[in-house]
């Protein structure tokens, strides 16, 4: 007899539950478990409440307050604010529009990007028939615009890089399409624009005769030339350039803060003439180590 209680007793401290009068009772632990759980299911429960992903093109005409409608949660009264992290391109000038233009959109946050991929006024994209071309992204002030100033697409393209890169880095991406190129103007005698497509192409090639071989081929020209011997003779007399292309892209990456403060100070005067911001800051975000892209445009609204 004094067995079987003992083994029960033992039996019952093992259980996670304590059972009493028929009743089955938690213990402390596990009630704070699941007190736990039940918080997190609470807290994500009400994320997914808030959180509803829309998918929809943005430009300057985008309202977004027909926006936050449309996720049935609006009840006409809140405020918004309106953020973006790494816009790329002209976006970054979008939502500054959307937010002037939004009178319930109280605070703008964003970090841009990709400025290679802006829309100018007053130089044409090479790439983008008239007809295509979107609303220029810069510039935006008043101030620049009066100026018809432009950058153009190499100047904003490296306004992209970071003077943080490594210089064996810059080296190791830049020469073999610099070499390429010499070897395409050799043979063809001209450069065309229109070879594109080669994008981390010599990523996918063991060596250089590889990469020349399947860089002809996909621009369609003729390859009878393009041999071993032929590109190895390109590599050999060409190996001190490599070191030079390295010096002269990182003294060129020294530039890339100056462009991006254009783009940047433009954006910023820009909200600083409309006469419904109270408030415009640029704030450094994140190290530029780690994000090179790392100045937030923040600006307020009464």
């Amino acid at each position: 007899m004094s067995c079987d209680k003992q083994s029960n007793s033992k039996s019952s401290g093992n259980n996670s539950n304590i059972h009493k009068h028929g009743k089955e009772y938690l213990s402390n632990n596990k009630m704070e478990d699941l007190h736990l759980y039940e918080s997190k299911n609470s807290k994500k429960d009400k994320l997914s409440r808030l959180h509803h992903p829309v998918t929809v093109y943005v430009d300057d005409s985008l309202d977004i307050t027909e926006l936050v409608k449309q996720t049935g949660t609006d009840s006409g009264e809140a405020t918004l604010m309106l953020t973006g992290l790494h816009t790329c391109g002209s976006l970054g000038s979008s939502l500054q529009n959307m937010f002037i233009n939004s009178s319930r959109t109280k605070v703008l946050c964003y970090v841009s990007c990709c400025y290679h991929l802006m829309n100018e006024e007053f130089i044409k994209a090479p790439f983008i028939d008239g007809h295509e071309e979107e609303k220029s992204g810069f510039p935006m002030s008043l101030f620049l615009r009066e100026q018809e100033v432009g950058l153009g697409r190499a100047a904003r393209n490296f306004a992209s890089q970071t003077i943080n890169r490594p210089t064996s880095e810059l080296k190791a991406k830049s020469y073999p399409r610099s070499l390429l190129q010499k070897i395409l103007y050799d043979i063809t005698g001209h450069v065309d624009d229109g070879w594109k497509g080669l994008r981390k192409l010599d990523q996918k090639c063991k060596d250089m005769y590889q990469y020349v071989q399947k860089a002809f081929k996909k621009l369609k020209l003729p390859t009878d030339k393009i041999t071993p011997e032929f590109v190895s003779e390109y590599v050999e007399r060409y190996k001190e350039e490599e070191k030079k292309l390295a010096i002269f892209l990182q003294i060129k990456s020294l530039l890339a803060p100056c462009i991006e403060a254009i783009v940047l100070l433009d954006r910023y005067l820009h909200l600083l003439e409309q006469d419904c911001t109270t408030d415009v800051k640029l704030v450094q975000m994140f190290d530029p180590v780690i994000s090179p892209r790392c100045h937030a445009i923040v600006a307020y609204k009464e």
